[in-house]
């Protein structure tokens, strides 16, 4: 992979952010139960909010000018 300067805006302060990596990868109820049965009957939180996340608006987080 090669950086490409130009996809930075510079007027923007160096502590702003530019780029969102996540992994986007619902889980189901049983690979949730599994988590639980696995991790002495706790929640999985993370499974939770990935599963809550509105994957037909994730579009939006990308800002034009």
């Amino acid at each position: 992979m090669k950086f490409n300067p130009e996809c930075w805006d510079r007027s923007l302060p160096k502590e702003a952010v530019q780029f969102i990596s996540i992994e986007y990868k619902p889980r189901s109820k049983a690979e949730m139960n599994e988590y639980s049965r696995e991790n002495g009957q706790l929640t999985d939180y993370v499974g939770m909010f990935i599963n809550a996340i509105p994957a037909e608006k994730l579009g939006e987080l990308i800002k034009h000018k």
